[in-house]
Formats: C-alpha cells, structure tokens, sequence
C-alpha cells in the first residue's frame, strides 16, 4: 500500500512539509508598490500569491492608519485603495503569502516520483521512501522559485520599485540554496532505502538539473 491513498493527501502533506500553509508565511507592513500622488489608487505588493481568507487576512494601511481597499488579483499582489493616497503619504500592507499553487505542488510530486521509480503516480510511493518523495519535490519547488525570482529580478520596473528592505536580490541564491538542500537529503534517503532493499530493485533514473543562473556579481 502506497504512503498516500490519493494525490490530494500528498500535496497537504508536502505543503505541510514546506511550511507552506495558509498562516505560514506572514508579512508584516510592507510597502507597496505605486505612486502616492493624490489620484492613483492602484498599487501592487511585491509579494505575490496572498492568501485570502475569512475572517480577512489581508489589511493595507496609510500612514499607519488602516484603509478600506480592494484585493483585485491576489495572485498578482493587486490592490486598488478606495481613496487615493496624498503626496508622500506611506502605503503599507499585512498578509499572508504561499508560494506555490496546489497545480504546482502536484507537479512537484509527479516530478519527484520520477526520480524514485519508473512512474509518475505519487500513489504508488511507499512508506519507505515517502521522505524521499517529499525532498524531492522540495527541491523542484525551490528550484522553480528561484528560477522565478531571477526573472523577476531582470524586470527594470521591480528593480527600480522594489522597497530596499526587502532584500529581493538575495531571493534567488538563497532559494537556489534551499534546493540544494532538499535534493541532497532526497537522493541520500532514496539511495539508503534501496541500498537496504537491495541495489536491484531500484529505477534506472536519470537525475533533471535545471540551471539557475547566479544573482550578484560573480566571484
């Protein structure tokens, strides 16, 4: 009997094993990013993915007072702000953010039972190497995100908008770390398990290795 009954149950525990629940991630007062000129009232934060929940989750603030606004695309981090900030006034949000669509952990553990065994049916992984399934997928999924960050960072109006707190630049290395990481923990898991279940039992697999072009200058 597989470690999952069903895909659905996989993707709640990988998104569990990657912290990656609806209240796992907060943000606290982050700028915004817009023009507060006294008309525009569009402004986007420079996370994406917020989640929005009951009751509300998400809160935006003017100068430190708390707004009435508007989620238009939470994917995208858009708001519209009921009134449009003055010249020089400071616009804040609180939410929270996960990093990835259930579309995409599913692809994650399709991709990670392909490194396991001769399949794609995460239902078909055993107990025994279920821990290897899950770092697998960690590492597509960290991989994905850094490849994404690095995208966003050769966007010029993300550059010339970012908040400088934000640290944006670091994201791409630290999650190309953060992927390293769990694929070296998958492949010495899948590797102990076969070695006690006998070498001959494992797959014929092949290892995919998408490059992820470094952030900063190169030393």
């Amino acid at each position: 009997m597989g470690a999952w009954a069903t895909a659905d149950v996989a993707r709640d525990e990988l998104r569990a094993f990657l912290n990656d629940g609806p209240t796992d991630r907060p943000v606290k007062g982050k700028k915004l990013v817009g023009t507060a000129n006294g008309t525009n009232t569009l402004f986007f934060a420079f996370d994406d993915r917020i989640v929005e929940s009951t009751p509300p989750s998400v809160f935006v603030s003017v100068n430190g007072v708390d707004v009435t606004f508007t989620l238009d695309d939470p994917i995208m981090g858009q708001f519209t702000l009921a009134a449009a900030p003055a010249i020089g006034n400071e616009v804040r949000a609180r939410y929270y953010v996960q990093y990835f669509l259930d579309s995409e952990l599913d692809e994650f553990l399709r991709l990670a039972t392909g490194q396991i065994l001769e399949s794609r049916d995460v239902t078909l992984i055993n107990d025994g190497l279920a821990p290897a399934a899950l770092n697998f997928a960690g590492y597509f999924g960290f991989t994905k995100q850094a490849i994404r960050w690095t995208q966003r960072m050769s966007e010029k109006y993300l550059l010339e908008d970012a908040p400088l707190d934000d640290g944006a630049s670091q994201r791409p290395n630290h999650f190309r770390q953060i992927a390293q990481d769990y694929q070296k923990a998958a492949r010495d898991q899948r590797d102990s398990y076969y070695m006690r279940d006998s070498r001959r039992h494992a797959p014929a697999w092949r290892m995919f290795r998408p490059v992820i072009p470094q952030v900063g200058p190169k030393t």
